[in-house]
């Protein structure tokens, strides 16, 4: 299920590019459906299977980065990363189809949300660094 909305205590701990990177994964969440929906729906092209798994993983994967920034996630950073290069692939598939507007228009909010979510995984790893780590000793000690 999709988070929409955030705790008292995460929205005023929550950078505005957090919001935004939440606010874009969501866009891209529902443009995705909906463009599956509509191709779906168009029964005069030949089904791409690809296009279609495509855009449910893409439209997945924006639900669990938003649910995870949201949350603070320890692990916000590799998911956001991981949705850039999703969204990106998906963004040139929807294009490799011609004459289809939902697709072209899917392909540009997908190239969008790739871009803010990249920038987003580059950003997290200053929020979740661990002041413990600041020498190798903590680490040497675990062996």
């Amino acid at each position: 299920m999709m988070s929409t909305t955030t705790s008292s205590q995460a929205s005023m701990t929550m950078s505005v590019e957090m919001q935004n990177c939440i606010n874009i994964c969501n866009r891209c969440h529902e443009m995705t459906m909906t463009t599956l929906t509509e191709y779906l729906n168009q029964q005069e092209q030949q089904t791409d299977i690809n296009l279609l798994c495509l855009l449910r993983d893409c439209s997945e994967m924006c639900v669990m980065t938003s649910n995870l920034i949201t949350d603070g996630s320890e692990f916000m950073g590799r998911t956001c990363q991981l949705c850039s290069e999703m969204c990106e692939k998906c963004a040139t598939v929807c294009e490799s189809v011609p004459q289809n507007q939902q697709l072209a228009d899917c392909a540009a909010l997908c190239r969008h949300c790739a871009e803010v979510c990249k920038s987003m995984g580059l950003q997290a790893m200053a929020y979740f660094r661990r002041p413990n780590l600041t020498n190798l000793d903590c680490i040497t000690s675990l062996r």
